[in-house]
């Protein structure tokens, strides 16, 4: 008879009586093929087996570790990442809604500033456009701005071009649709180096491209102008100006929604 496991012989004096006690013995430990042998043989089997299997644990064990390490690495990285493009480049400010964008003690830990948004005029008046301008400081009534744009228009193409150069109290950024429905315009200039009382006066420029058709016109220009001073910027004003052609200002409300961001970049 045989076990199950191991294929061992076994004696049982009920079904083998004419097996001796030494052929017994002897297939107990008999030299090739006995149960000892047999024995043997599977205890050497398990460590082995055993020193397999933590082996290859141990393999996978250091596998994750080595992922897990490159992916805490990852996310430091990225944290750090984050955390370099919050550094260098942070929203200070935002309008939303009608009237005026007035942005005041302004951060000076950057280096530029952006103006980013969109807008409308909101009574059309017998013209197509306004004008957006900004002043700096709550210097509202100075003589120290000079402004300048550059923009092609009209109902048809290629429209009208036309360039002014004026010496007024603010400085022209962008144009604006008169619109009283959902046309609206893009807002983006840039003031570079508006923090420090050294180097240049203080600049501005922007651009932006329309299209209202409402009132079936169209418009697309190049603006910028200078602020005659080189203190620090810490209030900008964006509005609508209505009357730049004549080289006068009114400062205008912008219509409702209308949203005007104003960030802040090393």
């Amino acid at each position: 008879m045989t076990t199950t496991n191991l294929n061992l012989t076994t004696f049982n004096a009920g079904v083998d009586p004419d097996e001796s006690f030494e052929n017994y013995r002897m297939i107990l430990d008999g030299p090739t093929n006995s149960n000892m042998t047999k024995i043997d043989t599977w205890a050497m089997t398990v460590p082995l087996l055993l020193a397999s299997v933590l082996s290859e644990t141990s393999a996978s064990i250091t596998t994750i570790n080595n992922f897990i390490t490159n992916a805490t690495g990852s996310a430091i990285a990225s944290a750090s990442l984050v955390h370099s493009i919050e550094t260098f480049f942070i929203k200070l400010g935002e309008f939303s809604g009608s009237g005026q964008a007035n942005f005041t003690g302004i951060s000076q830990a950057f280096n530029h500033i952006l103006i980013i948004g969109i807008g409308a005029g909101t009574t059309p008046l017998s013209s197509n456009g306004y004008d957006v301008g900004i002043d700096f400081n709550g210097d509202s009534g100075s003589s120290k701005y000079s402004t300048m744009q550059w923009w092609r228009g009209g109902s048809v193409i290629p429209g009208v071009e036309n360039i002014g150069f004026f010496n007024s109290s603010q400085i022209t950024i962008g144009e604006a649709p008169t619109s009283n429905g959902v046309y609206g315009s893009p807002i983006m200039a840039i003031i570079p180096y508006y923090s420090g009382s050294s180097g240049f006066y203080k600049t501005a420029m922007g651009f932006s491209s329309f299209v209202s058709t409402d009132s079936n016109w169209f418009s697309s220009g190049i603006q910028g102008g200078v602020y005659t001073s080189t203190s620090p910027i810490t209030r900008i004003r964006v509005f609508i100006n209505s009357h730049q052609a004549s080289g006068s200002i009114t400062r205008d409300n912008f219509l409702t929604g209308t949203k005007i961001s104003l960030y802040g970049f090393i």
